[in-house]
């Protein structure tokens, strides 16, 4: 049976092995995933336990709305998890005005390797609904918990390789959620805000948005029966390349399963 916890296992697996398989460009803007070794497979499989992933998700899994107590307490139990792998920790904090009063956002960037390398991405939200009782599990506690276990199988392999064409990035997204209803005004306060820094020119002219190689944005995953679409105005090459690795993995996965939730394409 393909029950909740085994998808999660799934899924994280799925971003280990496109995260740990890049290794060469293309080209200037496209990332090549090259394929893993028997070992290093062996290494991302082994490096976790189901029972890890719950305890995350369950401390995670909280009502944690924008500026509130628990809601700065996930975000520092992020940090503090982060800070444990040696990862470097950056908050970008800021204060704006919403549909309901001025609110303070809190992103949590981490890094892993020269800051000076173009880098991937792997990012959530961490905030939930202005909804009363609303938890927000898969919107967005287990996409939290999944980054957070993939950054414990990652840091030693990453640490391991001599040659890094690419540091790692992992960011918690802070305001994604609308106070009201979703305008381009009233949603994603803290990737708008994020966006805005990384444009402006460093002090040798360089943008940080123009050394992102990849970006995979994990929302919406947890729920049973789940699939992970190929949508008309993604990357199409990175999607073909991700489903590789899943079906030439040496993971106990069933055939189906694979096939099931991870070949599908969204209409053009």
């Amino acid at each position: 049976m393909f029950d909740y916890y085994s998808c999660i296992s799934l899924v994280l697996n799925f971003l280990q092995l496109a995260w740990l398989g890049s290794q060469s460009i293309m080209d200037k803007n496209t990332v090549n995933v090259a394929p893993l070794s028997n070992q290093s497979l062996q290494l991302v499989h082994d490096s976790h336990t189901i029972e890890q992933l719950r305890d995350i998700f369950h401390r995670v899994n909280v009502i944690r709305q924008v500026d509130s107590e628990s809601h700065r307490a996930v975000g520092q139990y992020i940090s503090n998890h982060f800070q444990t792998l040696s990862w470097v920790i950056e908050w970008d904090n800021f204060t704006m005005n919403t549909v309901i009063g001025r609110k303070t956002f809190r992103n949590i960037i981490v890094s892993l390797g020269p800051p000076e390398l173009d880098f991937l991405i792997l990012a959530c939200h961490y905030d939930s609904k202005s909804i009363p009782g609303f938890y927000g599990s898969v919107d967005s506690a287990m996409p939290c918990a999944i980054m957070m276990m993939v950054a414990e199988s990652i840091t030693p392999l990453y640490q391991s390789q001599l040659h890094h064409p690419y540091s790692l990035r992992m960011i918690f997204f802070d305001g994604e959620e609308a106070f009201r209803d979703w305008t381009d005004q009233d949603s994603l306060y803290g990737s708008r805000h994020l966006a805005t820094v990384w444009n402006q020119p460093g002090s040798d002219g360089s943008r940080e948005l123009s050394k992102i190689k990849l970006f995979v944005l994990l929302d919406l995953i947890g729920s049973t029966g789940m699939t992970i679409p190929s949508y008309p105005n993604g990357s199409r090459h990175m999607y073909d390349q991700l489903v590789t690795l899943v079906f030439s993995s040496t993971l106990n996965v069933d055939e189906t399963v694979r096939a099931t939730h991870f070949c599908v394409r969204v209409p053009e």
